[in-house]
């Protein structure tokens, strides 16, 4: 009985959390437990690691035809020498270069103002973001000397 209290709290934390982020079109995602792949203690989890340069995009993981991709874990580091840089993950399908067709934001934007540097982590232990099915996760940067690089926990189901 104290498990469910437990987990009833972190899922108010959660949706508190993420209702907070999500601006006033946004919607918000919140998996039940029973049927989140990421947090089954069974599901067997893959990590991608990756960088991407200067105002480009490039392949996080790749597609598989009828498998959505769940990202359980992201961190990411962001620098850059402009004023504004920027860094998302996108999912699409790949006509010349990573993500260019059918290109939708998983993630918000998410920036830096200085040339300090931005650490992302976001990952409570279930699903935090989905890619559908047939498409390809990518990471984008904007701005002038930009790159991040980071790491994604994911499930393809």
């Amino acid at each position: 009985m104290k498990k469910i209290g437990v987990l009833a709290m972190m899922l108010i934390l959660v949706v508190a959390v993420f209702s907070a982020l999500a601006g006033p079109s946004d919607t918000v995602v919140i998996y039940p437990i029973a049927a989140d792949p990421c947090s089954n203690p069974s599901a067997a989890k893959s990590s991608a690691i990756f960088s991407t340069g200067t105002n480009t995009t490039s392949s996080v993981v790749a597609l598989t035809a009828a498998k959505s991709i769940y990202i359980c874990n992201l961190t990411a580091y962001l620098t850059g020498t402009t004023t504004l840089t920027t860094f998302k993950l996108v999912s699409g399908t790949t006509t010349t270069t990573p993500c260019d067709t059918g290109a939708a934001d998983v993630t918000h934007t998410v920036g830096v103002t200085s040339a300090i540097g931005t650490n992302v982590a976001v990952g409570y232990g279930g699903t935090i973001a989905k890619v559908p099915s047939a498409k390809t996760l990518c990471s984008t940067t904007t701005g002038t000397s930009s790159a991040v690089v980071g790491t994604v926990t994911y499930i393809k189901q």
